[in-house]
């Protein structure tokens, strides 16, 4: 920490990213990081394009947003290309925070990266980033081998209120994963689409309790007074969160019901 608070030791630490030791450099990276220290910024990018050891790297996709910089975002959204999935992984995860056609721009071109990691982090970065402009993105998402990947764009088009993908969520309902089934679900309720509303009657009494407890928020979404009786039962059960979960959703119901209707 004494490194950290004296900042005549920027010049050493500067000379420390060239050590052949890579643990050196990783140290190195970090405590430029934490004293914020603008200038290093353009040493910081050389070893972001250069240092061979991916953990400097990643390091370094840490450390520059902490030092600040005109280049900063640009560098990261390198980095969402780099050779290492973990540092194309940190870098989506960290320049999520930058709103900019750059940023944008890497968050969609990672939808569609070899990794399965990387693209599940695309598509939750994506969902973080927001707007309307990430619609086309987690659209194409929702159709990704991976089942993971295609439950969060479920999620996040319902979170971005990305209407455009109704119909392909729809499709979802018929997926082969259940995960994703209800994630697709839980978006069109969202929307006041009642299209997935026999699944997710079926899915409030699944036996995966993440499963029941989407279900059951989906069904509260739709704020039909129909399945109170169905979600009174459920408050009589011995699991806490669905009970809870049941309780929360015929309040909404409920609530929805006694609102006065707009002229």
């Amino acid at each position: 920490m004494g490194v950290l608070q004296n900042k005549t030791a920027a010049p050493a630490l500067i000379e420390a990213l060239s050590d052949s030791d890579a643990y050196v450099r990783v140290l190195a990276v970090r405590s430029l990081g934490y004293m914020h220290w603008a200038a290093a910024e353009p040493d910081l990018i050389r070893l972001l394009n250069k240092d061979p050891d991916s953990e400097v790297r990643e390091n370094v996709v840490l450390a520059l947003p902490l030092v600040g910089g005109p280049n900063t975002v640009s560098a990261l959204a390198a980095a969402t290309r780099d050779s290492a999935e973990p540092v194309r992984s940190t870098a989506l995860d960290t320049i999520v925070e930058f709103h900019s056609s750059t940023t944008l721009a890497a968050l969609s071109a990672a939808v569609q990266d070899k990794s399965v990691s990387v693209r599940r982090t695309a598509v939750v970065s994506l969902g973080r980033y927001g707007g309307p402009e990430v619609s086309p993105a987690l659209i194409a998402a929702l159709k990704d081998p991976d089942a993971v990947t295609r439950a969060n764009a479920a999620q996040m088009v319902g979170q971005t209120h990305a209407v455009a993908a109704k119909p392909a969520l729809r499709d979802l309902l018929k997926d082969s994963d259940k995960m994703v089934q209800i994630c697709a679900v839980r978006s069109l309720a969202l929307f006041s689409d009642r299209e997935g509303f026999e699944t997710a009657l079926k899915m409030a009494k699944d036996p995966d309790r993440s499963i029941q407890l989407m279900a059951i928020e989906a069904l509260g979404f739709m704020r039909d007074p129909v399945v109170i009786p169905f979600l009174e039962s459920l408050t009589q059960g011995s699991d806490t969160y669905v009970r809870d979960a049941a309780a929360s959703a015929i309040q909404q119901i409920k609530a929805s019901k006694a609102a006065p209707k707009k002229k």
